[in-house]
């Protein structure tokens, strides 16, 4: 929750409630809260979706972070994959308002 307060204003997120209550709902769908959780895209994905968010480094590299998240174990570090989840969220809903 500390992450999530830091990362706001740097990504102004509109949630449908309270941001911290949002992003947790979504976190506690995808990985249970477990940050090493793991899941292994069917094809034609064929990836791996890791961590709180289940994202994948074909995400970082999508949205311009590949620098930040190099490796699969980046993805596991809270820090970065909430960092990396709010980032697509504020510009999904920039480029689709």
């Amino acid at each position: 929750s500390e992450v999530i307060k830091l990362l706001s204003p740097q990504f102004p997120i509109k949630a449908p409630c309270d941001l911290e209550i949002f992003l947790k709902a979504i976190i506690n769908a995808e990985s249970g809260f477990n940050n090493k959780s793991y899941y292994r895209e069917p094809v034609p994905l064929n990836r791996n979706s890791i961590g709180f968010f289940q994202l994948s480094l074909s995400d970082a590299k999508n949205y311009g972070v590949k620098d930040f998240l190099k490796t699969e174990s980046d993805l596991e570090n809270p820090i970065k994959n909430i960092y990396l989840a709010m980032l697509i969220m504020n510009r999904l809903q920039t480029k689709h308002p």
